[in-house]
């Protein structure tokens, strides 16, 4: 189904490919990546001397995310920063802003949910609703452009919303990479494992070559899985 050798891995050691000993066994081996993950995160922190404030729990960001979106803050000099889904990694976002100025721009359909994030950090969280876009043939719900949307290039894309689907899910951030990615940059997704996330991933990855543009593929497995599509000067961010 996957061309990409790493996405078809993922899909492929997905529970319901193996049987009940290995996928169990494979969900433990995750679970033990996610303490690795918390461990290097909290150490991290410590280094920087920013208060682990941060709960990963349920539906939030894991410590895979975490890890990824704190190491590449921190270790390549991105300045402008776009993330789509307030959470867990604006929290960080904004605790990292302090040690290194970037410019973040968060998006999120949920109003409530925006108003609660932004009570916590500095930057402006963008409430914009979701509409119904025909994107690559398919119909699916996207951010609403607003007349303020930002229009200069982003070197740091986190996709980490809307909501995800069973199929070509968070399809609409094709545009956004489409017409918004810098020369430089690195795109990280949440979710990866999930099919509807792969599906998305892998037309991300065609968009891109078609476009010439080079780079480097690289995946993340903990509870939750991450995809990173790094080109440019940030190429070596595939590897983190």
């Amino acid at each position: 189904m996957f061309t990409h050798p790493e996405l078809k891995r993922l899909y492929q050691c997905s529970p319901r490919f193996l049987r009940s000993s290995k996928a169990q066994n494979h969900a433990a081996i995750l679970y033990l990546n996610e303490l690795l993950y918390e461990r290097l995160f909290s150490n991290a922190l410590a280094r920087f001397g920013i208060e682990n404030r941060f709960y990963p729990i349920k539906s939030a960001a894991t410590f895979s995310l975490l890890y990824l979106v704190l190491r590449v803050v921190t270790e390549l000099p991105v300045k402008r920063i776009l993330e789509t889904g307030a959470g867990q990694t604006t929290l960080l976002l904004d605790a990292l802003n302090k040690i290194r100025h970037c410019d973040i721009h968060t998006l999120e359909h949920d109003a409530s949910w925006a108003t609660k994030i932004q009570s916590q950090v500095a930057h402006p969280i963008t409430h914009t609703t979701l509409i119904e876009k025909m994107i690559h043939g398919y119909n699916t719900l996207t951010y609403q452009a607003s007349e303020d949307k930002p229009s200069q290039h982003f070197d740091l894309l986190i996709i980490d919303g809307p909501v995800g689907n069973r199929r070509k899910s968070r399809w609409g951030c094709l545009e956004i990479i489409e017409n918004v990615i810098a020369d430089d940059f690195v795109i990280i997704f949440d979710d990866a494992a999930r099919k509807g996330e792969l599906e998305t991933i892998e037309m991300a990855i065609r968009i891109m070559e078609s476009q010439g543009i080079s780079f480097s593929i690289g995946v993340t497995e903990s509870a939750t899985s991450q995809c990173v599509l790094a080109g440019g000067k940030y190429a070596d961010a595939a590897f983190y």
